[in-house]
C-alpha cells in the first residue's frame, strides 16, 4: 500500500499528527474569525436626481411646448448631477473635510469625540504620511459610491468598525457635498443665468428705446415720399428688428439653459438619512472561515505531498550511495 500510493501510505501512517495538526489549525482559525478580525459596520445614505420630478414633469411639458415652437428644449441628464456628486465625494478637498471634522459617537457605551485621524490611530505620524494614508483608506475601503441605472439613485455606503461613527460620516459627507454644490458648483451656472436674465432685460429696454424712436419720428415727419425720411425709417425698422430677433434668441436660449440646468441649479435630495447599523457587513464569517479552512486544508496537503517527495529523493540519494559503496569493496 505504503509503494503503490506513497502519499496515503504516508498520511495513514502518519493520521494521528494529521489529525491533531488538522484540530490546532481549526482552533486558531476560529479563533482568528471570530476574535480576532474586527468587525465592520457599513451605513448608508441614497441621494435622489437633483430633477428627477422636474425632468418627468414641468421639462416633459415644456419640450412639448418647444418642438410646437421650434425651439430644442433638452431633456437634461439625471445621471449627470449624480456623476458630478461622486466625483465631489471623493475629491480631496471634501475628503480632508471629513477626516479632520471632530465627530461624536457612541463606543463601548461612552460618548467619545474623535476626529478619523484619531480614531484611525495616525496622528502620531506626519501631516503628509496622513493625509497619504488616510485618502487612500477612505477611497479604498471607507467610502463607496453607486449608481442605480435603472433610477439613477446615488448610494453612499460608509464603512468603519464602528456603526455610530458610519453613520455620522456618511451625514457629514452629505452635509459638506451640499455646501459645495452650493458654493462652487451652482455659482458657475447661477452667473451663466444672471448674464443671461441682465442680457435679456437689456435687450428688452433697448427694444422699447428702438420703439419710441420710430413712434417719433413717424408722428414728426408726415411727409413719407421724401428720400430721407424713407431712408431713416428703414434704418429704424432694421434696428427695430435686429432687437426683437435678439429677444425672441435669448429669451429661446434662457429657457433651455433653465431646462438643460435644473439639474445643477437645484439642492441635494436626500431620500434616506444615514443611521446606525445593527449588524455587521463584514467579514462574513462562515464563508470566510470555510475559505480559510480549505486553504489551510489545501497547504496541510501540500506539506505532506513535500515530505512524502523529499522522503522518495533521500531514499533514492541514499540507495545511490549505498550501491556506490558496495562497487567499491
Amino acid at each position: 500500500m505504503e509503494k503503490k500510493y506513497p502519499f496515503l501510505g504516508f498520511i495513514l501512517k502518519h493520521w494521528k499528527k494529521n489529525l491533531y495538526v488538522g484540530i490546532i489549525y481549526t482552533i486558531l482559525l476560529i479563533v482568528i474569525v471570530f476574535f480576532i478580525i474586527p468587525l465592520e459596520y457599513t451605513s448608508g445614505v441614497s441621494v435622489l436626481p437633483s430633477a428627477a420630478s422636474f425632468s418627468q414633469g414641468m421639462l416633459g411639458n415644456l419640450g412639448n411646448l418647444g418642438k410646437i415652437a421650434g425651439i430644442d428644449i433638452g431633456a437634461g441628464s439625471k445621471a449627470q448631477s449624480q456623476e458630478i456628486y461622486m466625483g465631489i465625494i471623493f475629491s480631496r478637498r471634501l475628503l480632508d473635510q471629513v477626516i479632520y471634522h471632530q465627530y461624536e459617537f457612541e463606543e463601548d457605551r461612552e460618548l467619545r469625540k474623535q476626529t478619523l485621524v484619531e480614531y484611525f490611530e495616525l496622528d502620531d505620524l506626519e501631516q503628509r504620511e496622513i493625509s497619504e494614508k488616510i485618502l487612500k483608506a477612505m477611497r479604498e475601503g471607507v467610502v463607496a459610491v453607486n449608481i442605480n441605472q435603472d433610477n439613477d439613485i446615488l448610494y453612499l455606503d460608509v464603512t468603519t468598525e464602528n456603526p455610530f461613527l458610519s453613520a455620522a460620516v456618511a451625514d457629514k459627507i452629505v452635509e459638506i457635498l451640499n455646501n459645495i454644490v452650493k458654493t462652487e458648483v451652482q455659482k458657475e451656472y447661477r452667473q451663466k443665468l444672471t448674464y443671461l436674465e441682465n442680457r435679456l432685460n437689456g435687450i428688452e429696454d433697448s427694444l422699447v428705446i428702438v420703439e419710441k424712436e420710430l413712434m417719433i419720428f413717424l408722428e414728426t415727419n408726415t411727409d413719407p415720399t421724401l428720400p430721407a425720411f424713407q431712408i431713416k425709417q428703414l434704418r429704424l425698422q432694421r434696428n427695430l428688428q435686429l432687437q426683437a430677433e435678439l429677444l425672441i434668441e435669448f429669451r429661446k436660449q434662457l429657457e433651455i439653459f433653465i431646462a438643460d440646468n435644473m439639474v445643477n441649479l437645484a439642492d441635494i435630495k436626500v431620500l434616506d438619512q444615514a443611521y446606525p447599523p445593527y449588524r455587521k457587513s463584514r467579514p462574513k464569517r462562515a464563508l470566510l472561515l470555510i475559505a480559510l479552512t480549505m486553504l489551510v486544508g489545501f497547504v496541510h496537503l501540500g506539506v505532506n505531498v513535500s515530505i512524502v517527495i523529499l522522503q522518495k529523493f533521500k531514499n533514492e540519494f541514499n540507495g545511490k550511495l549505498l550501491e556506490k559503496d558496495q562497487t567499491k569493496t
